[in-house]
């Protein structure tokens, strides 16, 4: 790791996935933990630097024999872990923690009681909704785009400009932002992103999410939606608040790539300061299908 960069306050894993988390930071602290990540021909699919949201471990346990699942549902309703739901030979749920310490110890008490019951687990830590209903996540279709994506975002427009000019395919360079859309591409994009000082996460769904924070210190949130709209299609869904001096606008997307050169510009335009991300539409039912997928595959090899 760098002179600048931490270490995470927790390392762990479980199963296929790495988690990577410290409670309390500005800035990325270990964007080398990150490069390692895609070298080891990982992908970095939720990412949060300096985030607020509420994250929890999606969680899907599995076993052989279905009639074996009712001893483990009432373990975890004593253990009180959170509100699973049984689906088949799995239960499916939400095990939330606060802080370091609760989640060390979280995940280190669903592989103990995977192990005591002969189940297959998988987690993924991932920000959950305000008010959400796991239910309906589980209800939904898998969200397969059939492209894959990949977001980078650098320091500057010249350094995306300099990743982007040797990628082929659907390429937008937007500001410090490249989004890469192809049928199949490997890690090594993503290494290459953060080897040239990026960050690279990859997006699997079919909709994508582009989110823009506007401010405009001193004089009240930009009107920023009126300038967007000719940007945007019949499809396109948008939502947008105001706090402050700050207007937060974000777009449903098909076609991530124009949208992001939209908001892009409209920074440029309306003189305003601009934070920009790309995230998928619906990360916690991406994160179950993949789970169920995952513990599918670890019973078929037993």
């Amino acid at each position: 790791m760098g002179e600048e960069e931490r270490a995470p306050e927790i390392m762990t894993a479980l199963g296929r996935v790495v988690m990577l988390y410290t409670d309390m930071t500005l800035g990325d602290d270990f964007p080398a933990l990150r490069t390692l990540l895609w070298k080891r021909k990982g992908s970095m699919i939720h990412a949060e630097i300096h985030g607020h949201g509420q994250l929890a471990l999606a969680t899907v346990f599995g076993v052989k024999d279905a009639a074996s699942l009712g001893a483990l549902e009432r373990v975890m309703e004593k253990e009180q872990l959170g509100t699973f739901f049984r689906h088949a030979n799995q239960l499916h749920g939400l095990v939330d923690f606060w802080g370091v310490p609760s989640l060390d110890t979280k995940v280190a008490k669903l592989k103990a009681l995977a192990q005591e019951h002969d189940a297959a687990v998988a987690v993924e830590l991932v920000d959950v909704p305000k008010n959400v209903r796991l239910e309906q996540r589980l209800a939904s279709r898998a969200p397969h785009t059939g492209r894959l994506r990949l977001w980078a975002l650098f320091k500057s427009a010249e350094a995306a400009a300099r990743y982007a000019k040797d990628l082929s395919g659907d390429v937008t360079v937007a500001g410090p932002h490249v989004l890469l859309e192809e049928d199949h591409f490997g890690p090594r994009l993503g290494y290459l992103a953060q080897r040239q000082g990026g960050t690279a996460l990859m997006l699997t769904s079919k909709r994508v999410v582009v989110l823009g924070h506007f401010t405009q210190p001193t004089r009240g949130p930009p009107d920023v939606v009126p300038h967007l709209r000719p940007y945007l299609t019949a499809d396109d869904r948008v939502e947008s608040t105001t706090w402050n001096d700050t207007l937060s606008v974000q777009v449903n997307t098909l076609e991530p790539g124009r949208v992001l050169k939209a908001l892009v510009e409209l920074e440029a335009v309306l003189g305003v300061r601009a934070w920009i991300r790309v995230n998928s539409d619906n990360a916690l039912a991406e994160a179950l299908h993949r789970l169920r997928e995952d513990v599918d595959q670890e019973l078929r090899r037993r």
